[in-house]
C-alpha cells in the first residue's frame, strides 16, 4: 500500500497522487481506481477519477468536484 495526497499536477495537467514516501507522483487517467479518506474519522472509500467535459473539471464519482488534497491510497 502506498499513501499520499491527491493534487492537481500543473506539469501533466491532470490529478496525481503525491506519495508521502517520495518518488515520482502517480498521474491518474480516467477510470483509474484508488482509495480516498473521506472524513476525519478515517473512513476510506474506493473510487475512481473521471473528467466532466462540460464543467471542464476532474471529479470522483460520489465525492464531487472539490477533490484537492484528499488523502489517497493505492492498495496492492
Amino acid at each position: 500500500m502506498k499513501e499520499g495526497l491527491l493534487c492537481y499536477n500543473n506539469t501533466t495537467e491532470r490529478y496525481s497522487i503525491f506519495f508521502y514516501s517520495g518518488g515520482a507522483p502517480l498521474d491518474l487517467h480516467c477510470g483509474d481506481a484508488f482509495w480516498v479518506q473521506i472524513n476525519k474519522d478515517g473512513e476510506w472509500l474506493q473510487t475512481h477519477i473521471e473528467y466532466d467535459h462540460d464543467e471542464k473539471e476532474w471529479y470522483l464519482p460520489g465525492i464531487g468536484f472539490r477533490i484537492d488534497h484528499l488523502k489517497a491510497q493505492i492498495r496492492d
